[in-house]
């Protein structure tokens, strides 16, 4: 790489330039060849660890960002530029240099994200109850007095006349019981496959067998002064040739699918759906079909207010559903043709400044 720069001219970017070397046995720190380039290996806020071969969060670079999104909040003017900083600082922003889940991360990725966003809120908010909703509802108290606010009328998409807070939390829980949970395992059966499949070859060779089947020709005759290959030998090409190593490897790269919500029969009853069945994203429904969609319900069903919501707003619902319903005698904060979306929308985003 080096002596390739060098022909074309080009520069490394020694900021972003660094070398890790992860040993076979953890906790084991080896130091990287001087040749290498000195520095971190990062992506985002993730940082590869010798001594562990993981990617970890860089917990010092996340304080420098809290400290950061406490100035945005403090500087926003009202409740809907406070609520737009959160969703786009705190809760996305953060997601996204977190790292997508996959499995080659395994369940540690996803439960150091809950734990890392835990402390986000904890250190942010520690003088307002430690989280972001106790924090929202002393600021509308404190400007509207208005007391005992509904969570749910915080969390609720804005459609339903809510203020569409966005929790970092939910969406990793939904794919929190799908992802690996040791994606060493995938490596380890891997070896065992490869090990199988060449003690299988070596034994067909030493039969004169081609492919496990005998031949007229017979090979064990005509190789007879020659041994099977060694171990090394019939790996070394693994990455071109091994369907096992393409098996795991795939296996590795996929993403978690989300669990579907299971909503309960009464609120199903008030979004207009069946109960247990919650359609895929952005499913309609209209006229008559075969077989099943994604989420496990028939298509064909009725168009309802479940098939414009995703996985993440079917969580919100249902989690405060009751407390809802039981506040409103219904699911609608406000009633539908009342409120203003579109112009709320516009109002937020035009009115939304980041501080420099």
């Amino acid at each position: 790489m080096t002596e390739f720069s060098q022909l074309t001219g080009l520069n490394f970017n020694r900021s972003k330039t660094g070398s890790v070397r992860v040993t076979r046995r953890p906790g084991i720190i080896s130091n990287t060849p001087s040749s290498l380039p000195k520095g971190d290996v990062r992506w985002g806020f993730l940082k590869l660890d010798g001594a562990t071969g993981r990617f970890l969060i860089d917990q010092e670079n996340v304080d420098t960002h809290i400290e950061e999104l406490r100035r945005q909040l403090e500087a926003c003017k009202s409740v809907f530029d406070w609520i737009q900083a959160w969703n786009v600082y705190g809760a996305r922003f953060f997601t996204n240099n977190f790292g997508k889940p996959a499995n080659c991360f395994g369940l540690s990725h996803v439960d150091m994200m809950l734990e890392t966003f835990s402390r986000i809120q904890s250190k942010l908010f520690a003088s307002t109850g430690g989280s972001v909703t106790s924090t929202l509802k002393n600021m509308i108290s404190e400007r509207f007095e208005v007391d005992d606010i509904p969570e749910g009328y915080l969390y609720f998409p804005m459609s339903m006349g809510g203020l569409d807070l966005k929790s970092p939390f939910v969406n990793l829980y939904l794919i929190r019981d799908t992802i690996m949970k040791k994606p060493d395992a995938a490596l380890d059966q891997f070896f065992l496959d490869e090990e199988k499949e060449y003690r299988v070859a070596k034994a067909n060779f030493e039969k004169g067998n081609v492919s496990g089947r005998p031949t007229t020709f017979s090979l064990k005759s005509y190789l007879d002064s020659e041994s099977f290959m060694t171990f090394e030998e019939f790996t070394r090409y693994r990455e071109q040739t091994s369907k096992h190593l393409y098996t795991a490897y795939s296996k590795l790269i996929e993403e978690p699918v989300e669990d579907e919500v299971t909503v309960t029969a009464d609120v199903a009853n008030v979004l207009g759906g069946p109960p247990g069945f919650p359609p895929p994203p952005g499913f309609a429904g209209r006229g008559r079909g075969r077989g099943r969609g994604r989420g496990g319900m028939p298509r064909g069903v009725q168009k309802n207010n479940q098939g414009r919501m995703n996985s993440y707003n079917r969580w919100i619902i249902q989690l405060y559903a009751p407390d809802m319903m039981s506040r409103f005698g219904g699911l609608n904060v406000v009633e539908k043709g009342l409120l203003p979306t579109g112009m709320v929308s516009m109002f937020r985003e035009s009115r939304f400044k980041w501080q420099g």
